[in-house]
């Protein structure tokens, strides 16, 4: 499966903190229709162009086009209707021409997961060759990235099977640096934990000093990896994204900035 294009703006509403209650509240009071009136998700539709509607605790919009056409935005939890049509009506070209483009590319692109489709681990490219066999399994040697499975397998199946082999590779690389960059930064994180993630690369919980990390995080390069273990470190000190905060991420990664862009646009990306 090819990577989604993605594309991370500015919020409209630097300061959405102080959005006036009233637009607060029909902002909540639409996502509550919205929500009832959907079949298993929100969606909001801008000049012929519906899109999925996510929300959470941020303060930024997303925009994501996924193979087949399929786009998502991400808003702020406290964002109106207005605000969200707003951002996505100028975002609209973009939109379209990422579809373009996916549309443009050659039809194995959009196939699951067969043999020769490259894969990425830790920067590295590798040829998925297809191994009929059980149970299923990964192994990644001289460039190729052997998948074990049933024939006619699932391609959810091939899927989880490639997760499950990049968490693997991707604990024992974060077990042994987590240690080594938070004793860099003078902290004490107490743990991490490496799941599926949709729209982040990590987070932390500063109350229980806990970091999660997105597990694929191991298509990327080490370097690039560090990077997000320096951010959800810098959490433990900064929960927030203030200047403090970027400043003790600069000084134990510089262009720390510049490597969540990259990563955001879905280079070293296969799924």
């Amino acid at each position: 499966m090819a990577p989604p294009y993605i594309l991370y703006a500015s919020s409209i509403a630097k300061k959405t903190q102080n959005v006036n209650a009233r637009l607060a509240a029909a902002g909540r009071a639409w996502y509550t229709d919205e929500k009832r009136k959907g079949t298993g998700g929100m969606h909001i539709t801008v000049e012929g162009e519906t899109l999925e509607l996510t929300r959470g605790r941020i303060k930024n919009y997303y925009l994501r086009v996924y193979p087949g056409g399929k786009a998502v935005v991400r808003a702020p939890d406290r964002a109106t209707r207005a605000q969200i049509e707003a951002f996505v009506r100028s975002k609209l070209s973009w939109l379209r021409a990422q579809r373009e483009k996916l549309q443009a590319l050659p039809g194995d692109a959009h196939a699951g997961f067969t043999d020769g489709r490259t894969l990425w681990l830790f920067g590295q490219a590798y040829a998925l060759r297809l191994v009929p066999g059980s149970p299923s399994g990964m192994e990644f040697s001289d460039g190729e990235a052997h998948l074990r499975c049933a024939p006619g397998a699932a391609e959810e199946e091939k899927r989880a099977c490639i997760l499950r082999a990049y968490a693997k590779r991707l604990s024992p690389y974060i077990e042994r640096r987590l240690p080594e960059i938070a004793a860099q930064m003078g902290l004490s994180p107490a743990g991490f934990g490496i799941r599926y993630m949709k729209t982040r690369w990590g987070s932390c919980t500063p109350a229980t000093g806990r970091l999660r990390f997105n597990v694929r995080l191991a298509q990327k390069p080490e370097a690039w990896i560090d990077s997000v273990i320096v951010h959800e470190l810098a959490h433990l000190r900064f929960p927030d994204h203030s200047p403090d905060f970027w400043a003790l991420v600069e000084k134990h990664s510089p262009g720390a900035r510049a490597i969540g862009r990259r990563m955001n646009k879905g280079e070293y990306e296969a799924l």
